[in-house]
């Protein structure tokens, strides 16, 4: 990275690959800045690319990044896709945009256990209540909730939470969703 920084002449052309690779392999997520601050080509961008660049700005609690890249799927026509979606609601979720991530969850045609479980973690610390109506709601689908789903909600009973903690323990059992189960 310090190299390429250090170039005179920064017009790079990046594959989805290569500008994920660096995004996943670069714990300053300096690459974001290489994307706005040098002319950077894509050769393309599919649902793929567009969702782990979506990743990185939500675990990198980079909501300017993740505003202009959800631009760039709207421009592009991905933004109701499946894999592009549940990378927005996670990515607004992490970065403290619950309600962006709701408005993204209502305006998808389907919804995955992945899309919800996204959203279930992002109300998991802020409305337990709601994040246990999503769960609900899943189960309504007809969704089957993962190990993810019971580890967004339990990590969210510490403290006053423990009787709901205990519920949902033996949720996780009754599903044998146990370690070694």
């Amino acid at each position: 990275m310090e190299l390429f920084l250090d170039m005179t002449q920064r017009t790079i052309e990046l594959d989805e690959f290569t500008f994920t690779g660096i995004l996943s392999s670069c714990a300053c997520f300096e690459s974001l800045e290489i994307g706005r601050q040098n002319e950077v080509t894509w050769h393309s961008t599919d649902e793929v690319a567009l969702a782990s660049i979506l990743s990185a700005c939500g675990n990198a609690k980079l909501l300017e990044a993740g505003l202009q890249f959800h631009c760039l799927a709207v421009k592009l026509g991905l933004e109701a896709n499946l894999f592009v979606g549940g990378s927005l609601i996670d990515m607004y979720s992490k970065c403290w945009s619950i309600e962006d991530a709701r408005k993204i969850y209502s305006s998808m045609p389907e919804w995955s256990v992945v899309s919800m479980n996204a959203l279930i973690s992002g109300y998991a610390l802020k409305n337990i209540k709601e994040a246990i109506n999503l769960l609900s709601e899943m189960l309504a689908l007809g969704l089957k909730p993962s190990e993810i789903t019971f580890a967004s909600l339990i990590d969210a009973c510490k403290g006053s939470q423990v009787i709901l903690g205990l519920q949902i323990h033996c949720a996780i059992v009754k599903r044998g969703l146990l370690c070694g189960s």
